[in-house]
């Protein structure tokens, strides 16, 4: 089997790596991130090879922050119990997640979630939904790190999500998407009015706000203020509208969700925003190429 092989391969490299305790920090996350998605593969001999692997890295990282033996074993023994049973539950995947995001470096987390990115179309669901798991405990975990990252992220995500088969791991990379925007909702609001997408591409990651009322509010609100912002000329008395047309159908997509009651209190400031908007393009041109956006 290729992936045994391959697997084999990095654990001996690895184990010599061990032997003289050094290992490049820097190739860590990837590493990690290629190896976690293989936990819970339907080969049992490759999810052993995986942990394995996973727990000299960790081994190695930890001994290199000066943590004692009987520290080492509380933080990551558990990855050398769960090598000798199948991964084949939620709750055992995620604690081995859970495991590594505590102890990867955090100047590895980027190049790891990138890693498992790269997973989430895996042509194995349970190796694609690990690495969804994977994703959404970095997140949950180490949100105040990654918060520069949060455009480039849903960029990416947004990528893959058009090319994953399973509808259970899509289902979870729109509530990492959730996680994303409620913990940095005007990186991703920007984002979203700079994709200039408002077509179904982007409805069901807009929709996913509506997940958590707190998210989807403040969302809500980043969308509205920026309709209220003067748009861009183009030339002349030509003005793009592109940005306020991708804010109007974010609105939209939110607002008619049977969940949002919650979009009674706002009306005041939806209404305001779309009648600045509107009023603020009387006697303007629209710009031709833009003619798609408005039919």
């Amino acid at each position: 089997m290729s992936r045994q092989a391959a697997l084999s391969t990095i654990l001996e490299l690895v184990k010599s790596h061990s032997m003289s305790r050094s290992m490049p920090q820097k190739i860590m996350g990837t590493l990690l991130g290629g190896l976690l998605p293989r936990c819970a593969d339907r080969s049992l001999a490759v999810q052993q090879t995986a942990l394995d692997t996973i727990y000299r890295l960790l081994t190695i990282q930890l001994s290199d922050q000066g943590l004692s033996l009987e520290q080492q074993e509380e933080a990551i023994g558990v990855l050398k119990t769960r090598h000798h049973e199948t991964l084949n539950s939620d709750s055992q995947c995620l604690q081995v997640a859970g495991v590594v995001s505590k102890s990867v470096p955090h100047d590895q987390l980027d190049t790891l979630l990138l890693m498992a990115f790269d997973n989430l179309a895996d042509q194995h669901q349970s190796c694609a939904n690990m690495a969804a798991q994977v994703v959404e405990t970095i997140l949950t975990n180490h949100h105040q790190e990654l918060q520069d990252k949060v455009s480039e992220m849903i960029d990416v995500l947004g990528v893959h999500f058009l090319f994953i088969p399973y509808q259970e791991v899509k289902r979870r990379v729109l509530r990492i998407i959730t996680i994303l925007t409620s913990h940095s909702s005007t990186a991703a609001v920007s984002h979203q009015l700079t994709c200039h997408i408002p077509g179904e591409e982007f409805k069901d990651v807009r929709r996913a706000a509506c997940e958590d009322t707190d998210c989807a509010v403040s969302t809500l609100k980043h969308l509205v203020n920026s309709l209220q912002r003067k748009s861009c000329p183009i030339s002349g008395n030509m003005y793009s509208t592109i940005t306020s047309l991708v804010a109007i159908v974010g609105v939209y997509d939110i607002i008619t969700q049977p969940e949002m009651e919650v979009v009674s209190t706002l009306f005041p400031l939806i209404f305001k925003g779309l009648l600045i908007s509107l009023t603020s393009y009387v006697n303007f041109s629209l710009d031709p190429s833009e003619e798609r956006f408005h039919s």
